[in-house]
């Protein structure tokens, strides 16, 4: 399918649903209050939302750099620096059983989130917690190896479904040498490979306060807040100059048919993709819509899916994202799937989306 007419026909459904909601919003909603925002002398921005009855507080910092900028031939080097900014798994503890709450860190291929969640009262320890992982990040030999070896074992021992395997041919398929076409965690393969100075390289390019974002959201007020973090984070040293996300275009995907031999041999995983939009693009939350109604005509047009696992999603992402329409069927039904998800593409593209289809997602939503 031509990306430029999914595009113009994106935009008429946007400028629809644009309309629907201002017809159904409610005359009384209330206006979510804003944050107060500052910015520390590094850079670093702060986005905090008071609460004052709240005893928790939540902290999200997200660096503004995910595995898209992994080395190439080194797949999960961001996802290792995420894990071991807090190697020590008493950190963990801490937070789960002594504050009830949670630390956990993220790696996708736009960022690195940091989640944090304790007791207000307790929130300069928090950010005492925090700093230790951004400034002093425990780059050791011992360390590197640990984490390495963890991630390694948690991909061997969860191995690869054939529904996994789909989803990581469809992609590279797409995008080829481009970023988003590698797994965001990495392989065992590529883990492997990652050493000690590719991290302390990725530490010192990506983890900085001026390519970072902090939101506080609970019992803190804002003066408490940036009083402890210009003590505790404004040592976090920012570097001169970010590294910007440019990337050389991938190639046009070969659109033939891919047939990837899997050890289940009771079901077929059926792909069908295309790439979709960048999260900066205005017709990005139309293709999310679309993505529902796409399925809702799938399985209108194909009965027999709604007794096995299918979905359709539109993966927004930093750059370009994906459109995917994916299922599990009995192997006769191999072809069938297949033909019957382009043709649900060819009538998205060639018939509007309808005033019912749109009343049907309100509803279920």
């Amino acid at each position: 399918m031509n990306l430029i007419a999914l595009k113009s026909f994106l935009s008429k459904a946007l400028l629809v649903v644009c309309c629907i909601t201002l017809v159904r919003s409610p005359v009384r909603a209330q206006v979510p209050m804003e944050p107060e925002h500052a910015r520390l002398l590094n850079g670093l921005r702060v986005l905090i939302w008071t609460r004052p009855n709240d005893q928790d507080v939540l902290l999200k910092l997200r660096v503004h750099s995910g595995a898209a900028f992994d080395l190439a031939g080194k797949a999960g080097s961001m996802a290792l620096l995420g894990d071991i900014l807090f190697p020590d798994p008493t950190t963990r503890e801490y937070f789960t059983e002594e504050m009830q709450g949670r630390l956990n860190v993220t790696t996708d291929y736009d960022s690195i989130t940091i989640t944090m969640q304790g007791r207000a009262r307790e929130f300069e320890r928090i950010v005492e917690i925090l700093r230790t992982g951004l400034v002093t990040t425990q780059l050791t030999p011992e360390n590197v190896t640990k984490v390495r070896e963890g991630r390694i074992k948690i991909i061997k021992d969860s191995g690869i479904s054939s529904s996994a395997l789909a989803d990581r041919a469809i992609a590279a398929r797409l995008f080829g040498d481009f970023p988003y076409g590698r797994p965001s965690s990495g392989s065992v393969e590529s883990l492997g490979r990652v050493e000690r100075p590719d991290l302390m390289l990725a530490r010192d390019r990506f983890l900085s306060p001026n390519n970072s974002t902090l939101t506080i959201i609970g019992g803190v007020q804002t003066n408490r807040a940036l009083r402890a973090l210009r003590q505790l984070l404004g040592v976090w040293r920012k570097t001169e100059q970010l590294v910007p996300a440019t990337f050389r275009q991938p190639s046009t995907p070969d659109s033939r048919t891919l047939i990837v031999n899997a050890p289940n041999d009771q079901s077929v995983e059926v792909r069908f993709a295309m790439r979709g939009f960048s999260r900066q693009d205005a017709d990005s939350p139309a293709a999310t819509l679309l993505a529902v109604l796409a399925q809702h005509r799938w399985e209108r047009l194909s009965p027999e899916l709604t007794r096995s696992p299918i979905y359709v999603r539109h993966d927004a992402f930093l750059l370009p994202g994906m459109f995917v329409m994916g299922a599990s069927v009995d192997t006769l039904l191999a072809g069938k799937t297949l033909a019957s998800a382009k043709e649900v593409v060819q009538s998205l593209a060639n018939a509007p989306v309808t005033a019912a289809e749109l009343e049907r997602n309100s509803c279920s939503n």
